[in-house]
């Protein structure tokens, strides 16, 4: 039976959602509601926790060969750690995901020194890792469109929260591109990869 091409609203539109509590969450930090940031990231990892395994095991579009099945598992396998790595382990958890804005500290060492939102080129390469281990239908619309949100809303941080939030901001965003690295931006990562230390 050949694929044919199908989407699965469920999970697109529970991907699309989740960035709403995320940014409530942002929204609460900043007026020093403790409570909302927990609650919003929970309800963000959630739905995402959700949305990406259901695109991914939706019908194929088309039928990936062993050489896709193999390179894009392993793209996406790699880009999750590396998600894991950058939100979870570089930053200090408590203060980053659970506590209002005062007291932040701008991390710029590590994947923070190769792009400001690394977070993002690691969601996009296990969405595309995905996609091509797959043939998912939904992944083919879900991945762009996630992605395309995905900038938007840290184009909003950058305008919004952030600058708040840290003072030293500016010179961060003046000195390490925001989404594609950059062979000084890589350099800074590697030296730094490890440390929390703020330059």
């Amino acid at each position: 039976m050949n694929p044919t091409f199908e989407v699965a609203h469920g999970p697109l539109v529970a991907g699309v959602l989740a960035y709403l509590p995320a940014a409530l969450a942002e929204v609460g930090a900043l007026k020093g509601n403790r409570g909302w940031k927990p609650a919003g990231w929970a309800t963000a990892a959630l739905l995402h926790a959700w949305a990406v395994p259901a695109a991914a095991l939706a019908p194929s579009a088309w039928l990936p060969g062993n050489l896709a099945k193999a390179v894009g598992s392993m793209l996406a396998a790699v880009a999750a750690i590396l998600l894991v790595w950058s939100f979870a382990l570089e930053i200090p958890f408590a203060s980053s995901w659970t506590r209002s804005a005062p007291g932040h500290r701008l991390v710029t060492t590590g994947t923070y020194a190769l792009v400001r939102h690394p977070g993002v080129l690691w969601y996009a390469l296990v969405l595309l890792g995905l996609l091509l281990a797959t043939g998912s239908g939904t992944l083919l619309v879900g991945a762009p469109l996630w992605i395309a949100i995905d900038v938007v809303y840290v184009a909003w941080e950058e305008s919004v929260v952030f600058p708040s939030q840290f003072p030293d901001y500016a010179r961060y965003r003046n000195t390490t591109p925001m989404l594609v690295p950059t062979p000084a931006s890589l350099g800074r990562a590697i030296r730094t990869l490890g440390r929390r230390d703020c330059p």
